[in-house]
């Protein structure tokens, strides 16, 4: 529930969404440009947790996964959103 809570902040809150949706209009929709955005964020955040140590299966459990990953996928999201 906490991971949906932070995906659905996330969506409605990603930075300069509006100015890359609209320069991005001819090639991708602005909810499927956001999609793409929190869902690249999640993959870079599971594959932190990996580098730091954190097996793969652990990563994506409820326990390390999503409490750890939640926060990160929302940076990484955020980051990602910002460098469009």
């Amino acid at each position: 529930l906490q991971l949906a809570q932070q995906l659905k902040y996330l969506r409605k809150s990603l930075p300069d969404i509006k100015t890359l949706c609209t320069q991005l209009a001819a090639v991708i929709g602005c909810d499927d440009l956001r999609e793409h955005i929190i869902e690249a964020g999640i993959d870079a955040a599971f594959v932190n947790l990996c580098a730091d140590g954190v097996p793969g299966k652990q990563a994506r459990s409820l326990s390390a996964g999503r409490r750890a990953g939640g926060a990160a996928a929302a940076m990484s999201a955020t980051e990602i959103g910002a460098a469009g």
